[in-house]
């Protein structure tokens, strides 16, 4: 009888250990690739949000397009809302550049909860007057948290 009853004990011991333990879990972010990580939390409690960047650069080749056409500026559109308005410069590059370089456009675009997210794309093209000189066909981008996405134009 008294070893049913320490048996008894020590199970029910274990078992409200293990129960109660759980409950001091902390809750956070556990994505390391997420703005909001939490290197404390043991449990996701879904918090996490993500942003992409995405880096619109060019060649020699748009460049000279461009000037051909008297291209001034690049409206940037995205999901049918105007992102960027990128002024012409004489900066070129032969392949795409790290985020964030001298005279390049790097935008930030918040992803909410999702890790990857694809946009619809397009841009217009302005002269000095603000005239439209052309669009652009419309592509898919798609933008990963904690990632920069290059976007090379091309004409």
């Amino acid at each position: 009888m008294k070893m049913n009853r320490a048996r008894f004990l020590s199970v029910s011991t274990i078992l409200i250990l293990m129960v109660f333990s759980g409950c001091n879990r902390k809750k956070g972010c556990i994505d390391p690739n997420s703005l909001q990580y939490d290197s404390s939390a043991q449990v996701d409690d879904g918090s996490c949000r993500y942003e992409g960047k995405i880096i619109y650069w060019w060649n020699q080749a748009f460049l000279d397009s461009c000037q051909k056409h008297s291209v001034f500026s690049i409206k940037v559109m995205q999901n049918g809302q105007e992102m960027d308005n990128i002024q012409m410069t004489n900066q070129v590059w032969s392949s795409a550049p790290g985020c964030g370089p001298l005279n390049t456009l790097t935008t930030r675009v918040d992803l909410g909860s999702n890790k990857n997210l694809t946009y619809t794309q397009f841009q217009y093209y302005f002269d000095a007057s603000a005239t439209l000189i052309a669009t652009s066909p419309s592509y898919n981008i798609s933008f990963s948290g904690n990632t920069c996405t290059p976007c090379q134009f091309i004409w």
